[in-house]
């Protein structure tokens, strides 16, 4: 099969390159200073063998002199085995009095956006999905009971409690201006204990 061209001319590999035309080549050519001997120059320097003043066998039995006794600590593996570990005993969570005067004076403010959770089901797939919505914020006072890096309980009473519920949103004014989010409560004392854990959710709060 012919390869063609664009315009249906027949296709041609490229030649030879022209320049090579008129190349010459150098036949008869003499090469000047190029028959070289080889100069051998022995090396007479003589080498002296290092002798070391340690020799290697009263090293080793200086070693074997001086390599101290094993000592085996022995356990009676009854007394190991009849040994009791101390029961655990879980923290008790102080909860403070309301009447305290003097607490009543370390309690912090927080800022608090009600969740509204809404749980559907899908008549079609019976899959359940909910939904959050949030009310008008509000201010309040708590005791905050334990806190960490991870997790935050504070206890409150009053109307403003029966208004948090799981999925809120607090912002206690306090050095760390963190955001929490409500994950459980539970009734203590005439009053709500509350725990909440970091929030991804961060409103403003005036």
């Amino acid at each position: 099969m012919t390869l063609k061209n664009k315009d249906g001319s027949p296709f041609r590999l490229r030649g030879p390159n022209p320049l090579m035309r008129e190349q010459e080549l150098w036949r008869d050519f003499k090469l000047h200073n190029f028959q070289f001997k080889g100069v051998v120059v022995a090396d007479t320097t003589e080498v002296t063998p290092f002798e070391s003043p340690m020799h290697v066998n009263d090293f080793v039995g200086e070693l074997e002199a001086t390599k101290p006794e094993p000592t085996v600590i022995e356990k009676q593996v009854s007394e190991f085995y009849g040994q009791k570990d101390p029961p655990l005993e879980r923290p008790v969570v102080v909860l403070p009095d309301a009447h305290d005067q003097e607490r009543r004076e370390q309690k912090p403010i927080f800022h608090c956006l009600p969740a509204i959770i809404r749980r559907r089901r899908d008549a079609l797939y019976g899959e359940t999905y909910a939904t959050v919505k949030y009310d008008a914020p509000f201010t309040f006072e708590a005791y905050v009971v334990d806190q960490s890096d991870f997790a935050l309980q504070f206890w409150t009473s009053g109307p403003a409690a029966e208004k948090i519920s799981e999925g809120s949103v607090i912002y206690p004014k306090l050095m760390e201006k963190r955001w929490w989010k409500v994950v459980s409560r539970e009734e203590k004392s005439g009053g709500w204990l509350f725990s909440a854990i970091p929030s991804d959710y961060q409103p403003k709060f005036k």
